[in-house]
């Protein structure tokens, strides 16, 4: 169900994730930094939290902010999720 939400947060803002294929509980974010696609953000799956990789720093602000506005609509969707179940 996290998986879902995160893919209806992420499409909202034409963002692309993918499902780690090692574990299941990963899921990463991929933006094109200097005109490749790199990943920028680990999301986990079981606990809602974000890390940012090395590529974050090399983003725009702009990006950044739509990332944190993710990040912040993941989190409230997440909760509210977490607290039904």
């Amino acid at each position: 169900m996290t998986l879902f939400i995160l893919a209806e947060v992420m499409a909202k803002r034409g963002m692309s994730h993918k499902q780690s294929d090692v574990d299941a509980n990963f899921a990463t974010i991929t933006e094109v930094v200097d005109g490749r696609s790199v990943p920028v953000v680990m999301v986990n799956l079981v606990d809602g939290s974000f890390l940012e990789m090395p590529h974050y720093e090399e983003m725009e602000v702009k990006q950044k902010i739509k990332i944190a506005d993710a990040q912040a609509e993941y989190h409230r969707r997440f909760k509210a999720w977490y607290k039904k179940s």
